[in-house]
């Protein structure tokens, strides 16, 4: 996938909106059902991938295309 700059912040824009709203469902269950377990594993499993995605960026093993890490 090689988005163009326009291509890029259009999906900035949408995936800053999904984080919202993912995140708002979560809150919500959270405040709605404190004592559910399966509450509880979504918000971690959520909080895992937001960690996971920030240390492979501050490794730098994001993916990369291959016609860019030739240059």
């Amino acid at each position: 996938m090689d988005p163009s700059e326009q291509e890029l912040n259009h999906l900035k824009k949408y995936s800053r909106i999904g984080v919202l709203i993912v995140g708002s469902i979560v809150l919500t269950l959270l405040l709605l059902f404190p004592l559910n377990h399966f509450v509880y594993y979504s918000a971690l499993g959520v909080i895992y991938n937001a960690l996971s995605l920030m240390i492979a960026k501050i490794k730098g093993e994001e993916v990369v295309d291959d016609d860019k890490k030739d240059a």
